[in-house]
This record gives structure tokens, sequence and C-alpha cells, in this order.
């Protein structure tokens, strides 16, 4: 097997890490279009759950894992308008987590503080003004957003074979330990509060290696192609000289 096959598998190798690691294990949802539906994450434990403004009161339930049910969560971001709406984080008997307000509203910013909850979890945007429609409803209601990220974990004791235990005794799945998030929520673990510039340095790295590793591969069937031809010029027949004969004077 050549250099050049090598060079290519390996790219392909290289891009396969890539997409998994930045893929991380966690499952991505957008509230807005699965209102008043359930969220089951049977393979990914972790879900980051994205809001945007809406004219309609919204619900969805996270529901909990069979291996890992309880639950922490943190907002990244939360900015909601008082005046049209609020949000509400529920368990399975309408009980907020301690220390949380029933009713969410205002502009939080990273909120990185953790709240556990045992069982399902209950996210509810509920509209608190009559629909308006046009450009000043757009306006008023483009920013409200936010993005919660709801992790599963399991007792110490209860531990799976393929969980990780942390720093405070939580057990969270292997898979979630260096996906660039609070997977513990004791910042235990290789996770960083600058998670968005572990993401951007772990793709810039994964950019600059595919550019390296083309730019080989581009100059090694350069310099083959150069080396067949030089080969060819040199093993090619010298061009024969015409041979002239001079005719012998008469006597």
């Amino acid at each position: 097997m050549d250099v050049q096959n090598l060079l290519i598998k390996f790219v392909f190798v290289w891009i396969a890490f890539s997409c998994c690691y930045l893929s991380a294990a966690y499952k991505y949802a957008y509230m807005n279009s699965v209102c008043g539906q359930t969220i089951y994450a049977s393979e990914e434990t972790q879900v980051e759950l994205h809001f945007s403004y809406s004219l309609d009161t919204c619900e969805v339930t996270i529901a909990k894992s069979a291996q890992y049910p309880n639950m922490m969560l943190f907002f990244e971001s939360f900015n909601i308008d008082c005046s049209y709406g609020n949000v509400q984080l529920t368990d399975d008997y309408n009980y907020t987590m301690g220390g949380l307000d029933r009713k969410l509203c205002g502009f939080i910013g990273p909120l990185f503080e953790v709240k556990t909850l045992e069982g399902n979890l209950h996210v509810k945007y509920i509209r608190t003004k009559e629909k308006t429609w046009g450009w000043e409803s757009f306006y008023l209601n483009s920013n409200d957003k936010f993005t919660l990220t709801v992790t599963m974990y399991a007792d110490e004791e209860s531990c799976p074979s393929d969980g990780h235990v942390c720093g405070n005794g939580r057990c969270v799945s292997e898979n979630l330990r260096c996906n660039s998030k609070n997977s513990c929520g004791d910042y235990s673990g290789c996770w960083t509060r600058s998670n968005t510039l572990v993401i951007m340095w772990s793709v810039m790295g994964s950019v600059f290696g595919f550019v390296l590793i083309v730019s080989v591969i581009v100059i090694s069937i350069c310099c083959r192609r150069r080396s067949r031809g030089f080969l060819g010029q040199t093993n090619a027949p010298a061009p024969t000289q015409p041979m002239f004969t001079t005719a012998s004077a008469m006597p």
C-alpha cells in the first residue's frame, strides 16, 4: 500500500473523529417545533433545549432515562420579556426546583448554577398577553429566547458499568465527560467554562489538520508525476544524427 492511499484513509479517520467529538453525545431540540411532545433521551443522556419567541403557550416534557433517573439542569442563556410571558420548570407533581422562581422572566444571562430534579422535567412557556400581529409584535418578541441544558445522572451506588462517577458523587454517561459542557455539575472532568473556546479551537485544529493532510497529498501526487516525467525523459532513446556522405572528387 503506497503513501497516497494511507494519507487518504487517514483523512477520513480524522474527519470521522472530529465529527464524533463535536457531536459529543447530546440531543439538540428546538422547543418551538415540539410543543406538546415528550423528548426521550434514550441514547443521548443530555438534552440541549432551545426556545425562540412564540405567540402561543408552549410546553414540552423531557423524560428521564432508565439508567440515569435524575436530572440536573442550568440555563446557558435566558432572556424572556416579563410583559409578554414567562417560563416554568416543574416536576411531575407541578413543583419547582429549590431556589427557582415559579415564573421565570427577564434577562438572566448565563446561569451556571445547577439545579437537580427527580423524575421528568416539564418546561413551559406561558404567553401572558393576547396575540398581536404586525411588526410591533415581532419586534417585542424577537429577543425572547433561552437555552437550557439538561443532563441525566444516577447516584454513585447505582452507577451503570458504562457510567462515570463525578467528584460530587453523581454518575453520568462516560460519553459526556469531555463534551465541552458542565456535565458533572461541579466543574469536574475535562469541562471548561469557556466551552465556546473549546469548540472553536477544536474546529480550527480539525480544519488545519485537514488542510495540512490535503496539502501533503497534493504535493505527493505532484512529485510523483514529476518523477515519472523525468524518468520518461531519461529513458527515451537519444535522437539519431543524420548520416551524410561526401562524394569523392573525380580524378
